[in-house]
């Protein structure tokens, strides 16, 4: 007995694994293979079943695709574009949207202007090089003495009317004639019927 357990002994020492060993190698493999199994799958193109799936349309039927992706219409740009900027425009409204009167028309202290605030309008506007110098509209007395936002007069994205002017009817309002409008007579130049910070605009023009 004393020289069966010798021998077991002397060729567990031979082939050089002990249980504990073994079982080591066991946990290592398994967290190797989920490892690897976790950065194969995490490697695969995330728009592969988007594609797949686009590929096909009711009932299975194929769609066309152009350079291996599917065809996209006005439509859906439009919603994927206002999807993208969504979060920069609600950052925008936080940071640079101006107070609400009492009236529409009325007295506001306005938005302090600062570069820092307009930081996300400069991305794609030359806030201080083009806006502030008053190249297409007198932006300067507007944003930096009255205290308007950009909001107050503009739409910040895919407005259909010229120069994306849309006021902010629960900070503008009518004039004293009862017009609340804008007109565009071409680049740079336009009529506004308006009332706003207690200015009456009565067909200004610029």
């Amino acid at each position: 007995m004393t020289m069966a357990k010798e021998a077991h002994a002397q060729v567990r020492s031979e082939a050089g694994w002990t249980s504990a060993q073994a079982y080591m190698l066991a946990v290592f493999c398994l967290l190797l293979g989920v490892g690897l199994g976790y950065l194969f799958r995490g490697s695969a193109s995330p728009d592969a079943h988007t594609v797949s799936a686009s590929a096909t349309g009711p009932g299975g039927a194929a769609q066309g695709l152009g350079s291996g992706q599917p065809q996209v219409n006005a439509a859906q740009q439009e919603e994927m574009i206002e999807r993208a900027v969504a979060p920069l425009l609600a950052t925008l409204k936080q940071s640079t949207l101006e107070p609400v009167p009492g009236k529409p028309g009325g007295a506001s202290p306005g938005v302090t202007y600062s570069l820092t605030s307009y930081a996300l309008c400069d991305k794609c506007h030359d806030v201080q090089g083009s806006i502030l110098r008053d190249i297409s509209f007198k932006h300067s007395e507007h944003v930096q003495s009255e205290g308007s936002a950009c909001s107050t007069c503009h739409d910040p994205h895919a407005a259909p009317w010229p120069a994306l002017v849309n006021f902010d009817l629960s900070i503008v309002g009518p004039n004293s004639t009862g017009q609340l409008s804008y007109i565009n007579s071409g680049p740079g130049h336009g009529t506004c019927n308006l009332m706003c910070h207690v200015h009456d605009h009565v067909n200004a023009s610029y």
